[in-house]
């Protein structure tokens, strides 16, 4: 039987980032999904939104696990050169578009 998923909503870089974890997700598989709440990038996905199956862990993921397995994997991503200039023109003011 599968779990109810565990959610939670962090802030990352001025973001609201919604995540939602299920255990044995179809009694298999773990599964863990990031959104962003406008569908904002992320160094981890440029559409905002990823989809992770892994494991299954045993036991299940707690979710400060969870979040603390997220923001590493986004400090680590946001250090890519790709992403800093992605942020860098997406702050940049623009006087004509």
């Amino acid at each position: 039987m599968t779990a109810a998923p565990i959610i939670a909503t962090i802030m990352w870089e001025g973001r609201s980032i919604r995540l939602s974890y299920r255990s044995r997700r179809w009694g298999v598989i773990d599964h863990l999904e990031i959104e962003t709440a406008n569908r904002e990038a992320l160094p981890i996905s440029e559409t905002g939104y990823l989809s992770q199956f892994f494991g299954p862990v045993e036991p299940a993921l707690t979710i400060e696990e969870i979040i603390e397995t997220v923001r590493t994997h986004l400090e680590t991503a946001a250090r890519n050169p790709d992403w800093l200039a992605a942020e860098g023109a997406r702050k940049q003011l623009t006087l004509f578009e």
